[in-house]
């Protein structure tokens, strides 16, 4: 009966011992400014009877122990604290464009401070690398564009040089277009085919004598070859020494025999 009271009130001012510790932990987290994320201290250990004074108040010794417990965790907030402040500026000291973010530390954030700095130069010149390749291919990439602009531009200046240029060619060569003019008295439409005896004859612009294509064809030949020159004008047929006939939008104006 006697070791079921002991153990009775052991175990009431444990519980009570648990409660004081755990209240004045949570107060001290408050008072030294520990974030939630960093309150990593336990109180498991320190429930004992010990953990009390004979007052049922908690003991010097419990009280010291937490706030040592607590401050090692804001001991850990203010390095984490530190070390994303300096990140920053680290990555720009190092030639980064964009800065490392916690993201890109998080899994050593926490790590000896001999071993975070290790693993941070390695992110680092990853990083620089990436940024490196990233920049190379941007440039590749406005290099192209740019090529492909100037290429478009040429392009588009040589046919507009070329249509300006075939449009003056057409306007040198081609010649004054004659009034059509009635047939002359001399001209009569011919009644019968031209016998088909070949012998040299020649065709051509009839502006243009000493242009006309010279064949030993027959009469009609030399009419159907004249009609296919693809000109708005009258084209003359002409055999050696004299014009003997005109072709003029399809019909044939041979001279009088």
């Amino acid at each position: 009966k006697i070791v079921d009271q002991v153990k009775r009130f052991e175990d009431e001012t444990k519980t009570k011992a648990k409660e004081l510790l755990a209240g004045r932990l949570v107060d001290e987290w408050g008072k030294q400014g520990v974030e939630i994320e960093f309150r990593h201290a336990v109180i498991t250990d320190l429930v004992k009877l010990t953990a009390l004074t004979k007052a049922g108040k908690l003991t010097s010794t419990s009280i010291k122990e937490i706030e040592s417990r607590v401050a090692t965790d804001k001991c850990l907030q203010d390095q984490t604290e530190m070390r994303l402040l300096k990140l920053e500026n680290e990555s720009y000291k190092a030639g980064l464009a964009a800065p490392l973010t916690r993201a890109h530390v998080e899994a050593f954030l926490f790590a000896p401070e001999e071993d975070y700095q290790s693993r941070l130069g390695k992110v680092m010149e990853s990083e620089i690398q990436r940024e490196k390749k990233a920049e190379e291919a941007m440039r590749a990439k406005l290099q192209r564009e740019e090529n492909a602009r100037n290429e478009a531009q040429k392009r588009g200046e040589d046919q507009k040089r070329g249509e300006e240029a075939h449009k003056q060619a057409q306007a040198e060569s081609a010649p004054a277009a004659p009034a059509p003019a009635a047939p002359e008295q001399h001209f009569t439409p011919p009644t019968q085919t031209a016998k088909p005896v070949s012998e040299k004859h020649a065709y051509g612009l009839l502006s243009s004598p000493a242009d006309a294509i010279i064949e030993n064809c027959t009469f009609q030949q030399a009419v159907e070859r004249a009609s296919l020159l693809d000109e708005p004008w009258p084209f003359g047929i002409w055999v050696p020494g004299q014009l003997i006939a005109i072709v003029y939008n399809g019909e044939v104006f041979r001279k009088a025999q």
